[in-house]
């Protein structure tokens, strides 16, 4: 078995290999969702679902939604509905020959991963995030919202927030305006208590933590722009903090050595997230 997963899937069987001539090893020819389970339900479902279809006609995967469906299914029947868990969903194009040009009509492989989710875990955002600006830079790509499984930048760039001992580092683009976090979206909150998050263009994901908050901004009753962000505008913020729909909001004390002492915002909004998440 995969490390640290319980339960794994692969077309519907109960397996933890793939042929090593998947095309999502060989050119990360595919996508992925990471999804957080309440007592087994799927939260966010609209959210994960819409953005992992509309990657599949992006790249031209004709994924049977139906198999898909069947599969969590399964997975759901067989692992704990009393206790949280992650669910990661990677969906590749398929086996093939070599080559970029893919077969014609191969069917996509299924890959579903299952874990509990740690009490470790869930605390980790119980104190203020302290985060950097990594030296990793986002250039546009015609797949940049899509969640494919080439993660090079986020992947260098999480390896030096570890050797630097941030929680997160920030990436920017090659105009110097900040995009995201390694695994997680930006949002500010201005001298006008409202809620800013950077505008993503081709550079970064949009993630579903993030497109929940801008859908129900009512509920939060606060208003939410999107607008290009530099680092003297992190500087100047109120509040920033970092979602992602598996650790909810995650308020950030500290940015390139500037403090915050005010996460009043950042608190009801995360309070309200984790309602969400059942945490």
């Amino acid at each position: 078995m995969i490390d640290n997963y319980d339960y794994v899937l692969v077309n519907g069987e109960q397996q933890s290999s793939v042929n090593c001539n998947d095309r999502g090893l060989a050119y990360g020819d595919g996508i992925f969702e990471t999804i957080r389970l309440n007592q087994g339900q799927i939260t966010f479902h609209n959210l994960h679902f819409a953005r992992l279809y509309r990657g599949c006609d992006i790249l031209n995967i004709r994924l049977s939604k139906r198999l898909l469906q069947d599969d969590i299914a399964t997975l759901l029947a067989n692992t704990s509905a009393t206790t949280d868990g992650i669910l990661k969903i990677i969906i590749t194009r398929g086996y093939g020959l070599g080559g970029y040009t893919p077969e014609q009509n191969i069917p996509p492989n299924r890959i579903l991963l299952h874990k509990k989710i740690s009490q470790q875990y869930k605390n980790k955002t119980a104190t203020g995030a302290v985060v950097g600006l990594s030296d990793i830079i986002l250039y546009p790509s015609c797949v940049a919202d899509t969640k494919h499984l080439n993660r090079l930048p986020q992947v260098m760039a999480s390896y030096e927030s570890q050797q630097k001992n941030f929680n997160e580092l920030l990436l920017a683009n090659q105009y110097g305006n900040i995009i995201e976090g390694t695994c997680s979206n930006l949002f500010l909150v201005n001298n006008k208590n409202e809620l800013i998050t950077p505008n993503i263009y081709n550079y970064g994901v949009a993630g579903v933590c993030r497109e929940w908050i801008i859908q129900n901004q009512h509920l939060l009753k606060l208003t939410v722009k999107l607008k290009d962000c530099t680092i003297t505008d992190l500087q100047q913020a109120k509040e920033i903090f970092l979602c992602n729909s598996v650790f909810g909001v995650w308020p950030i004390v500290s940015f390139n050595g500037t403090a915050y002492a005010k996460t009043s915002i950042s608190n009801h909004i995360k309070d309200v997230i984790d309602n969400e998440l059942c945490y």
